[in-house]
């Protein structure tokens, strides 16, 4: 009985999978895909096109570029998401889109200048003197990368899971390919202007697309106060939570950059993560195609329990089989992908890659489903334990082991989160079968 029972199960999951893969989700898996795809294979081109001293530097200047934006706009991007798919209106959805970035553009442009006016002030490393201009550079993009989130979050919130799958493998593309042009013209400074040039034009035609696809001849209502109040408590809310996410998966190369490291090891680093944390666009395609729909049925507990261990065995079974591709082929990957002076990294990317299997299956996928039902706190707690263990244990051990004690915080501290997360979800959710 009890063999029967596995198998059962099964074959349950087998076809849990393959009803993921009939509908829409078929659209945001595959362009999550091509998208992580266009931008794993322009670094590869990047990698090549500038010497291991400007990958560093490129790569040093993002993770700065990366901590700005987790303030682009005060999170109103994530407060869109919610706010249009509880919104049945489409005169009400949008008040939300314009109000949202209207708002949001005046938040990023007193963020901008503040933060230029604080870069000519400081003094930066010798090795990283160099990197001082593409830097303001990349800080003018902040505006412009909001608008084009902004719209294609409106993509997803209408369910046009097609064009924003479409939207968002061309825009990485056009990004991708605008900075290895950059690369190969002007060097480093030629990524961040050939990047800003490219999110300029791209925002503007994005607005422009989203209001005749979606508001043609459509008047805006008014947001009263109150919803105003709550996208905005929603948001930054929101924000906060993910922003400390952000800071732990940045945290790495600034904690590296801490100790001094030269930009040669920063650029191993960097490159010894692009495998593994390529897993995450498993997760990262299932959760957007998820995420509105238990928006829409945050309040029915049994169809909540039911569909979490659907979504969570299917996320599970592609990540252990991306994972265990990687393992077994990775001199291979490295060889062929980055050159031969980067197989020194194969160790370092296998130990990366146990933390990335836990992140990818387990924390991801608990942690966006909590978000997208307005649990925030949950991720909030749970995401500044983890930021404490981040930081103490790789003070601890940076100084002993270098690049490798990021790879055994990461693993310390993604178990730590899951386990966690999932307490918090099944006693908000898993327990309770109660339909209200």
């Amino acid at each position: 009985m009890k063999k029967k029972t596995d198998l059962s199960f099964l074959r349950n999951g087998i076809k849990d999978i393959k009803k993921t893969l009939s509908g829409g989700a078929i659209y945001i898996i595959a362009g999550n895909f091509l998208t992580q795809f266009a931008i794993f294979f322009g670094s590869i081109f990047l990698v090549r096109a500038l010497s291991k001293e400007d990958f560093g530097l490129l790569s040093y200047i993002e993770n700065i570029y990366g901590y700005i934006y987790i303030f682009a706009g005060m999170g109103l991007i994530n407060g869109l998401l919610r706010y249009i798919i509880l919104s049945k209106d489409n005169k009400k959805q949008k008040a939300y889109y314009i109000f949202s970035i209207k708002r949001g553009s005046i938040i990023n442009i007193s963020l901008v200048l503040i933060l230029i006016s604080f870069v000519f002030f400081i003094s930066l490393n010798e090795a990283y003197i160099d990197a001082k201009v593409p830097l303001i550079i990349l800080i003018l993009i902040v505006p412009f990368q909001f608008l084009i989130d902004s719209s294609i979050m409106v993509y997803r919130a209408k369910f046009s899971y097609k064009l924003f799958a479409l939207s968002s493998v061309l825009i990485s593309i056009l990004i991708i390919t605008s900075k290895y042009f950059g690369a190969i013209t002007y060097g480093l400074l030629g990524v961040s202007i050939f990047r800003l040039i490219t999110v300029f034009f791209t925002s503007l035609l994005l607005i422009l697309l989203v209001i005749r696809r979606f508001f043609p001849k459509i008047k805006r209502s008014n947001l009263s106060k109150s919803e105003i109040r709550d996208l905005h408590t929603y948001s930054f809310s929101y924000m906060l939570t993910n922003g400390i996410w952000v800071l732990i998966m940045l945290n790495n190369v600034f904690l590296l950059g801490i100790f001094n490291l030269e930009p040669e090891t920063i650029a191993d680093f960097k490159v010894a993560t692009v495998l593994p944390n390529n897993l995450a666009l498993i997760s990262s395609a299932i959760g957007v195609y998820v995420g509105p729909y238990f928006v829409k049925n945050e309040k029915n507990f049994k169809w909540i329990k039911n569909n979490f261990y659907k979504i969570f065995f299917v996320t599970l079974v592609f990540v252990l089989f991306g994972g265990l591709f990687i393992l077994l082929f990775s001199k291979q990957l490295i060889l062929i992908i980055f050159g031969v002076k980067y197989l020194n990294i194969i160790p370092l990317m296998n130990l990366l890659l146990v933390g990335a299997v836990i992140n990818s299956a387990f924390r991801f996928t608990i942690a966006n489903i909590l978000s997208a039902m307005g649990k925030i706190k949950y991720n909030f707690y749970i995401s500044i334990i983890g930021l404490i263990l981040q930081v103490t244990i790789n003070l601890l051990l940076i100084p002993v082991l270098d690049v490798y004690s990021v790879a055994i915080a990461n693993i310390a501290i993604y178990s730590v989160m899951s386990i966690l997360l999932f307490i918090s979800f099944h006693k908000q959710y898993l327990r309770n079968e109660v339909i209200n």
